[in-house]
């Protein structure tokens, strides 16, 4: 790869989507942050407008220096949408060879890299996924905070405030909520049942959590919830001893439980990360400079 190459790596969630331009060296030129893409639930016209505005940030140079556009996205289930997102991503730059996949092979690819395992998000959803080393092969549904994402942070908000009002913990810890977070069992109703983004509540809870984690109730709950991931997800690959990686806030948060968990399974906890994007700069330098 010429010393003028660029590559442009997109990790694209809900919440927020960054754009990180490197050079040939894995340097991190420029990241941009903007609002967050969901291939399956947003317009084509809401998507390209968020495009159109890296255009408009990023300086005409840096642009034409682009030899390659990695995308990783939520939402990027089928080949029509990841024809759809690579067309609106040539609009930053006609010559640059186009790859477009989900958020899952990127987390594969940050943590694994070449080599084979189960590749584990953890953050405020879950999901996982058995990978070859190249590509996904197989993929346990996460099913959503309602019907599945064990292990996540809205699980884990979810099963704290249900413990918490069904009086599971001390008095004291119910005291310290009141004190500290001001939520009253409405308040938590009303956030959960008839406001938007019960999910993103459900995993704001998770500072509080980690906070508490000297009550054996609390600690006792949190390893559970690992244990029910690991159980309804990871292991449903059937394979001895695998190598397991995850990414994401909630890993890290709480990674000596994840780590005892994984363990326990008979699973090798091999790399444990919050943020996928320097992973990704590494594993793409690497892949453009021995083409």
């Amino acid at each position: 790869m010429d010393f003028l190459d660029m590559i442009l790596i997109v990790d694209a969630g809900a919440t927020k989507t960054r754009w990180c331009f490197a050079d040939s060296s894995g340097y991190e030129v420029q990241t941009l942050v903007t609002d967050g893409i969901n291939a399956s639930t947003m317009t084509t016209e809401s998507i390209t407008a968020i495009v159109d505005n890296v255009f408009e940030l990023v300086p005409v140079d840096m642009l034409q220096r682009i030899s390659a556009i990695h995308y990783y996205g939520a939402g990027v289930v089928s080949a029509e949408q990841r024809v759809s997102i690579s067309k609106l991503l040539s609009r930053l730059s006609s010559t640059a060879i186009l790859e477009t996949h989900g958020d899952m092979l990127g987390a594969a690819r940050a943590l694994l890299g070449d080599s084979p395992g189960v590749a584990c998000i953890l953050g405020t959803g879950s999901n996982s996924c058995l990978y070859d080393g190249n590509l996904i092969v197989d993929n346990v549904p996460a099913l959503g905070y309602i019907l599945g994402d064990e292990g996540s942070g809205a699980s884990l908000g979810k099963r704290f405030l249900s413990d918490l009002f069904k009086r599971f913990y001390p008095a004291c810890l119910m005291a310290e909520w009141q004190t500290e977070m001001g939520l009253t069992m409405a308040d938590v109703v009303e956030r959960v049942y008839r406001r938007p983004g019960a999910n993103s509540f459900l995993g704001s809870v998770v500072p509080f959590i980690k906070k508490n984690m000297h009550y054996s109730e609390v600690r006792s709950m949190v390893i559970d919830e690992f244990g029910r991931f690991f159980d309804r997800n990871v292991m449903k690959y059937h394979i001895d001893s695998p190598a397991i990686g995850v990414v994401g806030s909630i890993g890290k948060y709480f990674e000596v439980e994840l780590a005892d968990v994984a363990l326990s399974r008979g699973c090798r906890l091999v790399k444990i990360v919050a943020d996928p994007m320097p992973e990704l700069v590494k594993y793409h330098t690497r892949k453009n400079l021995t083409k």
